[in-house]
């Protein structure tokens, strides 16, 4: 065993159950992001729920609808 393994056995074995706790979801956390694979896997998962959320919308008419818009809102207050 190396003296890097070795010392952090010795780091983890005195620790509280509390912090070994916080320190095996770091480690889990850690491993997740580190592997490729489950990251690409993750990105797409949510990709893949976003694009069940999309829907179409039909084609508009921007000038229209700000026209309509501003004469909701304002009125005629440009006739005299």
């Amino acid at each position: 065993m190396t003296t890097l393994r070795q010392e952090a056995i010795s780091i983890v074995e005195s620790l509280p159950e509390e912090k070994i706790l916080t320190l095996l979801n770091f480690l889990r956390e850690l491993t997740d992001f580190t592997d490729t694979a489950k990251r690409l896997a993750k990105k797409k998962a949510a990709f893949d729920e976003l694009e069940t959320l999309r829907r179409e919308i039909p084609d508009l008419n921007y000038d229209k609808a700000l026209a309509d818009y501003r004469n909701e809102k304002f009125g005629n207050a440009n006739s005299d």
